[in-house]
């Protein structure tokens, strides 16, 4: 797969943190309209900077490339670090089932593994999100101090997790509590060695594999619990916000049927 050369070049510089973010299209029926561009604007507005972090973020297979460029004028305009990854209009159609169509639109995956082993050549711990998740300077504080104390004893351990909440904009900005815990985000030691599996189309367990395989109960709507901490141990919070109507966010069936009709779409 071939990436859009980055803005610029963090190759020469080693931070203690790396925070990646993945940015995709706006996915209606799920996303209200430009209720993607909202939450990166929340985010770029609201978010504090933090030390020895640089945050990334990943243009992932934006199709509409007036909705692209806007992204990276967004991001130019507060100097971020970014990649673009193309679209492969190519290989999308020359796809021959719905699984296939589907992770050439998406890769969700392959963005994931993409962030890891960049952030691995210039950060010691690197956060791979979700391009909704968003820190207050509390939970941040929390989940650097709660990594580092953890490292004074667990000096093998490689991968840390950190619960997402399903909020608003609104409570993102004034608490550190959560709305509705959700799928863990996941951090990753400079020196680990497990990737996302990127056979795995989005929306058919994409991340859920792996939070298995690092610990995480497989009970539905608790995923975020770690029953198994061999692995990985599980630190802080982080605020995953939407600029879409709440309600989808509260009703996980309605979640999934719009997610369903949309992924129809891709693979068509």
């Amino acid at each position: 797969m071939m990436f859009v050369k980055p803005r610029k070049n963090l190759q020469n510089r080693k931070y203690k943190y790396s925070i990646f973010r993945i940015l995709g299209n706006e996915t209606p029926p799920r996303d209200a309209e430009n209720a993607r561009l909202k939450t990166l604007e929340f985010i770029l507005d609201n978010e504090p900077e933090f030390p020895n972090t640089v945050k990334c973020w990943i243009v992932n297979c934006i199709h509409d490339r007036e909705r692209r460029e806007h992204i990276c004028h967004m991001l130019n305009e507060r100097n971020m670090y970014y990649v673009i990854v193309p679209l492969w209009r190519q290989k999308y159609l020359e796809a021959n089932n719905r699984s296939a169509k589907v992770t050439q639109i998406v890769g969700i995956n392959r963005a994931r593994n993409f962030a890891i082993k960049h952030g691995h050549t210039f950060s010691d711990f690197t956060f791979v999100l979700d391009g909704d998740c968003f820190f207050s300077q509390d939970l941040w504080d929390r989940a650097s101090q709660e990594i580092a104390e953890d490292q004074k004893i667990n000096k093998n351990r490689k991968y840390y997790s950190t619960p997402s909440s399903r909020s608003t904009f609104e409570h993102a900005a004034k608490s550190n509590d959560p709305m509705l815990l959700a799928e863990p985000m996941l951090i990753f030691r400079h020196d680990s060695d497990r990737y996302f599996d990127e056979n795995i189309p989005f929306g058919e367990g994409d991340k859920l594999r792996f939070l298995y395989e690092l610990g995480h109960s497989s009970e539905p709507s608790k995923h975020h619990i770690l029953i198994n901490n061999n692995l990985c141990k599980s630190i802080s919070m982080v605020q995953h916000v939407t600029g879409s109507d709440y309600e989808i966010e509260l009703d996980q069936k309605l979640r999934i049927k719009l997610r369903n009709e949309l992924i129809d779409l891709f693979g068509r």
